[in-house]
């Protein structure tokens, strides 16, 4: 089901649909029954029975077919007390009918092809189809002595196809409404992605420019060289981190593990963190190359803004049909104690958002996991990914 805004913002056909163009003209039918009653005499009580039985079936049956929603449309809870309503209309006009054709004579009849109508379309599916059945059978008996019982053969048709239709328009309608929400999610999404990439993009950046400029600002009576030497690095990565903030931007920034290796090395030395790195994998091509960086630059950067460390150490290495990368330091640990396997929905999250982004990337890489250890005092973080070559 959708709701009234939903349903208002889809093309105007779903919510100005044929019953609503047709009811005005098929109401033209009313003039025959209203001619056989004046034909059959000058009885003026009969003449005016009928022109006050044609008005209350044209106003009643023209505000259920233009003023209301047909009930596959409605949701929420008005629904059911506007169902009661149209339930109502349609029993007061069949009812209004029978009498009329008790009254004035069986040309009435004719018009429980409105009613087979407005049970159609107004009704729920299930109920329409109960609903026609039971103007079939009304039609066979009242029509019986007058020789119209084969009225509710078509009548029943005309229902059924009511019924038909108005269950396509509402099928229709929620297919539209659910495309957009599926575009709308797609939107929400691309952004969460988006956010995640400025931070896993500008933590580690923002971490090493602070680190230089500090320290610039420390040298610059005791060693002015050397104080503009930090103050230059941290310059030229402002410059690198602004060009991969455009490249990420564009989306067609991928991060390369060797590149971060050696950025991950500056930041630690930089930070006074004595560093290892034990490369086994000799510059093999790895179909998660792009994991694996995302994987050291967030564990650098967190050893180097929270773990108060003086010893990293970061190994990769080829494990059967595994590679690993394990980053290990001798700081405090975490700032809380974290779950031993991370993905998403674990609750993973370090301060800010990296480690909970680390994590929903690799949980998108086929055949990766993350680990995350507190060493007590020491903090380990492992990511293994499937070894096949990148295919080119």
């Amino acid at each position: 089901m959708i709701n009234g805004a939903d349903l208002r913002s889809l093309p105007r056909l779903f919510y100005r649909h044929w019953w609503q163009v047709l009811t005005p003209l098929s109401l033209i039918m009313l003039g025959y029954p209203i001619r056989n009653a004046v034909e059959a005499g000058p009885a003026l009580p009969t003449s005016m029975i009928s022109f006050a039985g044609a008005v209350l079936f044209a106003a009643g049956f023209t505000y259920l077919m233009c003023w209301l929603r047909p009930a596959p449309l409605l949701v929420g809870p008005p629904a059911a007390a506007g169902l009661w309503l149209r339930r109502g209309l349609i029993i007061a006009l069949a009812v209004l009918l029978i009498m009329l054709a008790q009254v004035t004579g069986p040309a009435w009849l004719s018009l429980f092809f409105h009613v087979g109508m407005a049970v159609g379309v107004m009704l729920p599916v299930r109920e329409a189809y109960l609903g026609v059945a039971v103007l079939v059978v009304v039609l066979l008996v009242l029509g019986w002595p007058y020789g119209l019982s084969f009225l509710g053969l078509p009548v029943g048709l005309l229902g059924l196809w009511g019924a038909a239709t108005i269950g396509q328009t509402a099928n229709l309608a929620e297919l539209i409404m659910a495309r957009r929400r599926l575009a709308e999610l797609a939107v929400a999404e691309e952004r969460l992605r988006f956010a995640r990439d400025l931070h896993d993009l500008l933590g580690h950046s923002l971490s090493l420019i602070s680190l230089k400029t500090e320290l610039g600002e420390r040298l610059i009576d005791a060693d002015p060289v050397r104080a503009r030497t930090e103050i230059a690095d941290a310059h030229a990565v402002a410059r690198r981190s602004l060009r991969e903030v455009r490249e990420a931007v564009g989306g067609y920034r991928r991060p390369v593990l060797t590149t971060e290796l050696d950025g991950a090395r500056e930041l630690l030395e930089s930070a006074g963190i004595e560093t290892v790195i034990d490369d086994q994998l000799d510059g093999d091509p790895i179909r998660h190359d792009a994991v694996l960086a995302w994987a050291v630059r967030e564990a650098v950067t967190n050893v180097v803004r929270h773990s108060g460390a003086g010893r990293c150490r970061i190994e990769l290495r080829r494990s059967g049909r595994l590679i690993c990368l394990v980053v290990d330091d001798d700081g405090r640990g975490p700032a809380r104690t974290l779950p031993s396997q991370a993905g998403p929905g674990s609750g993973l999250a370090g301060p800010g958002s990296g480690l909970a982004g680390l994590a929903e990337r690799v949980h998108q890489a086929d055949g990766a996991t993350l680990t995350i250890e507190d060493l007590g005092p020491g903090f380990r973080l492992r990511v293994t990914v499937p070894a096949e070559p990148e295919v080119p």
